[in-house]
């Protein structure tokens, strides 16, 4: 058999081991006992060379195997892939604790849920492109605007963060260099985790733990890899694997100790200014996921402020814009605004109208307003914090860039392709001169450009903005040429 070239199996380890699999499919062999005997003397001839087969599945109480490198992959088929939450995040329970199967309870409409089984491939881009085409209804669209769709939705679900964006932005660079076949890089991924307490879910709803990771990578053969931008030692084990209950336990003990501290020293983090690890404490509660009780965390956090501090210290009034973030995320973004527009009141008359959290606070305000369905007045807002921006931090500084981002976006977002476009080119023009051809906020902006030039019903525009961002020219000359219009 092993020279019959009909199973191909003297050419390679690939065609062995997926035959060994079938011969214990149960399509093939009933007899549970056969089965485990037959998989323990696989796998000690096969451990010698580095391969183990191992359960991924059941069909009707049967298992299912497939084979992997020892020290490699995680056992099991994908559930449960939740991401991208934009605003809101998902409330989540565990209705089904036999078949691990989770059911989002609250702000499911925020968030991206990944609803097809993973192929032996692991999950790529193309995959990915594919899943979001048909859950967006746009089958017949063509590919590259499916592709910009779905990366923008991706991006907007990393809310401003700088390292995030960087990661997401040349991850997609490389998209557009090596293909779709590559693995896709899926932000904000939230493993099991229940926001809510115990009493409050009826049976046989269960309490999960937090759990949430920046980036997740899906590769072949059930092997999963992990991006934390805090550093791998809060999502890793020593030796590299990842470990998600590092990373929970990590932000428990930060709150605990936090909290300790607090028992023990009285108001000293609290003199002369609050702490830096009191603000982490309570976001480390909001980025697990856990956004009732990191309002909670800031509403005490902004009480003692208020009492030790005063009402017009810099750190009393951050610990106001953090509650009113929360306070969105949990769904009440006419709070939020209310909340942020007093704020703004206040920063004003404490710090004036230059001081870098004022402005700070105004684009916050702008970019909630956005999410509660007013891009125009998100538009008009950035717009004017645009030119104050220009006067206090000059045209090269990056919150300047920023902020010419958010306003070109929201122009779009307000119904002005044509706008939008135009102020993409502009910042483009800039990124190149301030950051380089190569900047991953560079080859963003290439993308913004293409995707409005199109929309504002110039497709001879868009298709040479596409053209030159696969091309990464490094003459920056060039490059602004290209933005002209013709």
């Amino acid at each position: 058999m092993f020279t019959d070239k009909r199973f191909g199996l003297a050419e390679g380890d690939r065609p062995l081991l997926r035959f060994l699999v079938e011969m214990l499919h149960p399509d093939v062999r009933h007899d549970l006992g056969e089965v485990h005997d037959l998989l323990a003397f696989f796998n000690i001839d096969l451990a010698v060379d580095g391969y183990e087969i191992v359960q991924v599945d059941a069909i009707s109480g049967a298992p299912i195997f497939d084979w992997q490198r020892i020290g490699q992959g995680v056992r099991g088929t994908m559930k449960n892939l939740i991401f991208a939450a934009v605003g809101p995040k998902p409330e989540i329970v565990l209705a089904d604790a036999v078949n691990n199967d989770l059911r989002i309870v609250r702000h499911e409409e925020h968030c991206l849920v990944y609803d097809r089984p993973l192929s032996a491939d692991g999950l790529t881009w193309r995959d990915l492109t594919t899943w979001w085409a048909a859950r967006d209804g746009t089958m017949e669209a063509p590919t590259v605007e499916v592709e910009r769709s779905l990366y923008r939705r991706l991006q907007q679900s990393l809310d401003g963060n700088g390292a995030e964006l960087r990661v997401l932005s040349a991850y997609a660079e490389r998209y557009v260099r090596l293909g779709p076949d590559i693995p896709a890089l899926i932000p904000q991924v939230y493993l099991h985790y229940d926001p809510y307490n115990r009493s409050r879910h009826p049976a046989p709803a269960r309490v999960l733990h937090p759990r949430r990771m920046d980036f997740l990578l899906l590769l072949p053969h059930r092997v999963r890899v992990v991006i934390e931008c805090d550093g791998k030692q809060h999502y890793a084990h020593d030796d590299g694997r990842v470990a998600p209950d590092r990373y929970a336990a990590y932000a428990t003990a930060l709150r605990a100790n936090t909290t300790a501290l607090r028992d023990n020293t009285g108001d000293r983090l609290l003199t002369p200014d609050a702490h830096e690890v009191l603000f982490t404490a309570a976001t480390s509660l909001g980025n697990a996921g856990l956004v009732r009780p990191a309002i909670t965390a800031y509403q005490q956090l902004l009480t003692d402020c208020l009492r030790v501090l005063g009402p017009d210290h810099p750190d009393t009034l951050t610990a106001r814009g953090s509650l009113a973030s929360r306070r969105a995320e949990a769904g009440d973004l006419a709070g939020a605004i209310d909340a942020y527009q007093q704020l703004l009141t206040d920063y004003l008359r404490a710090l004036g109208p230059d001081h870098p959290d004022t402005l700070t606070a105004r684009n916050n305000l702008a970019y909630w307003r956005a999410q509660a369905g007013d891009p125009v007045g998100a538009a008009s807002a950035t717009e004017e914090l645009l030119a104050d921006r220009l006067r206090v931090n000059g045209p090269d500084h990056p919150h300047t860039l920023v902020t010419q981002n958010n306003l070109a976006y929201w122009r779009g977002q307000a119904g002005d392709p044509a706008g939008a476009a135009t102020a993409f080119k502009q910042l483009l023009i800039d990124s190149l001169r301030v950051l380089g051809p190569d900047h991953p906020h560079t080859l963003t902006g290439r993308h913004h450009l293409a995707h409005w030039r199109g929309q504002a019903g110039d497709p001879a525009g868009a298709a040479r903005a596409s053209e030159t961002l696969q091309a990464v020219s490094r003459d920056t000359s060039a490059d602004i040429e290209m933005t002209d219009e013709h």
